[in-house]
């Protein structure tokens, strides 16, 4: 175990429970979320405290693992760690335990700041929290997913419905896999359960925005792209984001992605970052990843 870390526990409401009495995905993400959020504010980084150091977090990468999924009605003691910045990114792994000790599931999740002002993305924070940053966190999950563009089905348009949206006014982060599981034909959600995910975050969805949904089988599962706009064409200039689901009862892996031409404006701050960074862009605390590895890897 790392030297600093924060716990609290959570139990498996009704409400976060699928057809199956089981902690949903994207519940399991929530929870991290609410965990991560008061650990900061233990040691005093609240709302006010990044407007006040003009700095977002904005959710980069994430993944979870489920080695036993929660039945509704247990009780989960979560731990979570955050890792100093490296090259802008933040690392922050979140374990939940039962009431015997054994740990069910593990989520990694990275995160990228950004300043308010300018929307450059910042190496490093410009403050230290004494006991709440460790040198290196040991545990990590893949988080590296695969594209597919060939034979791609309509699922049909989603809207980012107010139910799904946060405070900032877009989709939250946790929202998407319940998108992606409710794109998969009923009979795979009804017979399996999700075990593992691993999700690319790239630009947010704003309320009554529209995006459609395509998938494909894929030798292991179903592969998705959502396309925001309207026309193909349209969307490659656009912002894409694309998910690799395997459904042999065990996996999900959900990836979104824009192309470099995004990319290079949110670097260099241009109006795609501004625009991210001034609404908050899913900026709460948590850990980060590296934009330029995918500018590399989808160039």
């Amino acid at each position: 175990m790392e030297q600093f870390y924060y716990q609290g526990t959570a139990v498996v409401e009704n409400a976060d429970a699928d057809c199956h009495s089981l902690l949903k995905a994207s519940a399991l993400l929530r929870y991290v979320e609410q965990i991560s959020t008061m650990h900061a504010r233990h040691f005093g980084m609240d709302d006010k405290f990044f407007e006040d150091h003009g700095v977002a977090f904005l959710v980069g990468k994430q993944a979870l693992r489920f080695n036993r999924v929660p039945r509704r009605g247990e009780t989960l003691t979560l731990c979570s760690r955050s890792e100093k910045a490296l090259h802008g990114s933040i690392k922050r792994v979140t374990t939940l335990t039962d009431e015997a000790g054994q740990e069910v599931a593990m989520v990694d999740s990275r995160w990228i700041m950004s300043s308010l002002e300018d929307g450059h993305i910042l190496r490093q924070p410009g403050w230290t929290v004494e006991g709440y940053w460790n040198e290196t966190v040991e545990e990590e999950l893949p988080l590296l997913l695969h594209k597919r563009r060939d034979s791609l089905t309509s699922a049909g348009l989603v809207t980012a419905r107010y139910s799904q949206c946060d405070l900032h006014y877009h989709i939250n982060n946790a929202f998407y896999l319940d998108i992606v599981c409710d794109a998969l034909p009923q009979e795979i959600m009804r017979d399996h359960v999700v075990k593992f995910a691993s999700i690319n975050y790239h630009r947010e969805v704003p309320m009554g925005q529209q995006v459609e949904v395509f998938y494909t089988p894929s030798d292991d599962g179903w592969y998705f792209r959502v396309l925001s706009g309207t026309g193909a064409g349209q969307a490659v200039k656009a912002r894409r984001k694309n998910a690799y689901v395997q459904d042999q009862g065990t996996f999900l892996h959900l990836f979104q992605d824009r192309c470099l031409y995004f990319w290079r404006r949110l670097c260099h701050g241009g109006a795609a970052g501004t625009r991210i960074c001034r609404r908050k862009a899913l900026a709460h605390p948590g850990g980060v990843s590296g934009y330029g590895c995918h500018c590399r890897v989808y160039p």
